[in-house]
């Protein structure tokens, strides 16, 4: 009789604890495109910013995280390429929260052109668009990356400024 009224307790007591947890969900998706943001990391925060919980969304956007308690909670939202997103949120009587689509806001910064030079001492592959490049052979000579908005379509043209760079064969 004594073990089963201890197996009750044990049991209510973790059905008390499992019961205060609250369970928020939602969706993440992309306010200029109306689409679902992969991967975004949702975090739960006290009012002063200490890490709760957090999650990470899936391939629909969607997340689901867990409040300790009652109270007041901050949802931080961040993706790569969106502004990050604060929500304010409230639990309350153990009740779950449902937060619908959340959206968030691309990030709109505009990169410049960037150079790249590298610097090979064995074989390397240029690439090339037409399928004509071939091969290196073994040297020490600086490798540019052509910017093809600059380059002209011209096949005669883009051979003529790559072939630059390039040693001469058979000589």
């Amino acid at each position: 009789m004594r073990k089963s009224v201890l197996t009750l307790l044990l049991l209510f007591i973790a059905m008390m604890m499992q019961a205060q947890q609250h369970l928020i969900t939602g969706a993440i998706i992309d306010k200029g495109t109306n689409d679902p943001v992969e991967a975004s990391t949702v975090q739960l925060l006290r009012a002063d910013s200490t890490y709760i919980s957090g999650a990470i969304s899936d391939e629909n956007g969607l997340f689901s995280l867990q409040a300790p308690e009652d109270g007041s909670y901050l949802l931080k939202i961040t993706s790569v390429g969106y502004k990050p997103t604060v929500r304010r949120i409230k639990m309350t009587q153990g009740k779950d929260l449902a937060m619908g689509k959340i959206n968030i806001h691309a990030e709109a910064i505009m990169l410049k052109a960037a150079t790249v030079t590298a610097m090979s001492t064995g074989t390397a592959l240029m690439p090339c668009a037409w399928a004509a490049c071939s091969a290196i052979g073994a040297m020490s000579t600086a490798v540019t990356v052509f910017d093809m908005k600059k380059v002209s379509s011209d096949v005669a043209t883009y051979m003529a400024a790559i072939s630059k760079y390039v040693p001469a064969s058979g000589k």
